[in-house]
């Protein structure tokens, strides 16, 4: 891993919030957008949309290589390479999406179910490798011109698909939405990067630029590529083991799940640097500075509990408000598979020391165990239990994972204990420590 600059938490308070306004914004659009199309579909063909949708994530994973966290590092430690770093990305990402591209026209020759909407959706992958422009804003804490293009190619495919509702469009549409949005991220992304910074491609070492980059990265690649995998790969097991109409029944109590994941991901893109930064070299970050990033993760820990409590509660009255009575087979899915988000908190944690000390090999044997467990579950329980199987392997493999790594890993279990500190930092709810732990993520200012 590069070495990192120290990163100013102030800098990291101000992106959170960009990315939390965005993921806001998308939360509401989406879960509106989704249940409005949920209903119009039905249980079954909203199963084949997620399996199709789900599918071509995995495709377009070839054109993203899981490299943007040793990337983010790199543009961070070794800002005057920058230029050609991110020409490297590029080809790195081109070449992906051409193979991606292959890859997905075998498989739609040999499964004639999925041709078709595969061939409509397929091509948004050479969007996705133009969105490497993202990588940038992330190493500059600079997130509000991701959010902006993002923005706009979000709201631009969310009016075509209500367009397509009220057109009674078909299924192949919705998928060539996926293509579309990628298309018009990645082009925006360049645009601003060209407008907004002094970074221009250069091509003068590119070849051992290229080659370096990808034999650098490849671990981090590989466990990215197993992480996407055991992610995506629920929906495609529901649709090949039991039947479209389950997988509709899953999606929508999974869906709501992936809203919610959004937090993680903005936890590891706005305080996993201060993390790098701030433990790692020891000169750089004081106690007080130490103390700070503990209570900003115990915050989230903390709300990371409150929220699968809250969705517990609720599930009936959500799914029924958002899908209708069809989908009400999805309030156990969504009651069981909730549970999942603390354990994906501690796996943004785990991850995020285990990278920042070098232990990539660790990291690549809990995901290939998390997508072995994953696999054998679902083999074992969606059979006799359908869609609900497949939520509790989920479940149990997030679960047994989480409870492996600590018993074999001396590192992971020091992981454990700097998290369970964390939350111990936060254990006094009056009014001043609450303060202060909003505090420490740099989003209340003392007067």
């Amino acid at each position: 891993m590069p070495r990192m600059e120290t990163l100013d938490l102030r800098s990291a308070a101000k992106n959170f919030s960009w990315l939390l306004g965005d993921k806001i914004f998308r939360f509401v659009v989406t879960a509106g957008v989704n249940a409005v199309l949920a209903r119009k579909l039905g249980t079954e063909n909203w199963g084949t949309l997620a399996y199709t949708t789900s599918l071509l994530a995995l495709f377009g994973f070839l054109a993203m290589l899981g490299i943007d966290q040793w990337v983010v590092a790199k543009l961070i430690s070794n800002p005057k390479t920058r230029d050609r770093t991110l020409t490297a990305v590029a080809v790195i990402r081109l070449t992906g999406a051409a193979i991606a591209i292959g890859a997905a026209l075998l498989w739609s020759g040999v499964s004639t179910n999925d041709r078709s909407l595969l061939l409509f959706g397929i091509w948004g992958v050479l969007g996705t490798a133009l969105d490497f422009p993202d990588l940038y804003f992330q190493s500059q804490n600079k997130s509000k011109y991701s959010v902006f293009s993002k923005g706009i190619a979000f709201s631009i495919a969310n009016a075509l698909r209500i367009a397509g509702v009220f057109l009674g469009a078909s299924l192949g549409f919705y998928v060539a939405i996926v293509a579309v949005e990628a298309i018009v991220t990645g082009s925006l992304q360049l645009f601003l990067l060209k407008t907004k910074t002094r970074e221009r491609p250069n091509f003068s070492h590119i070849r051992n630029d290229t080659i370096q980059l990808a034999k650098q990265s490849w671990p981090l690649g590989l466990s990215s590529l197993l992480v996407l995998s055991y992610s995506k790969l629920d929906l495609i097991l529901i649709n090949s083991l039991g039947s479209p109409n389950e997988t509709g029944i899953y999606a929508a109590g999974s869906k709501i799940l992936e809203y919610l994941g959004v937090f993680p991901s903005i936890f590891s893109i706005s305080i996993l640097p201060l993390i790098f930064s701030v433990f790692r070299n020891h000169e750089a970050g004081s106690q007080k500075e130490r103390e700070r990033v503990s209570m900003a993760i115990g915050v989230a820990n903390i709300l990371a509990w409150i929220i699968p409590i809250a969705m517990y509660a609720l599930a009936p009255w959500i799914i029924t408000l958002l899908y209708g009575t069809a989908f009400r087979e999805a309030v156990s899915i969504l009651r069981t598979i909730v549970w999942i988000f603390p354990l994906t908190l501690f796996g943004v944690v785990r991850q995020g020391f285990l990278l920042l000390n070098e232990k990539l090999s660790i990291c690549i044997a809990l995901e290939a165990l998390t997508l072995a467990l994953l696999v054998g579950f679902n083999y074992l329980l969606i059979p006799k239990h359908g869609a609900q199987g497949s939520a509790t392997a989920l479940l149990l493999t997030s679960l047994m994972v989480n409870i492996a790594a600590i018993v074999v890993s001396k590192s992971v279990r020091n992981i454990a204990k700097f998290y369970i500190k964390s939350i111990w930092s936060c254990r006094r709810f009056r009014l001043t420590n609450i303060k202060r732990c909003v505090e420490s993520l740099g989003i209340f200012k003392p007067h």
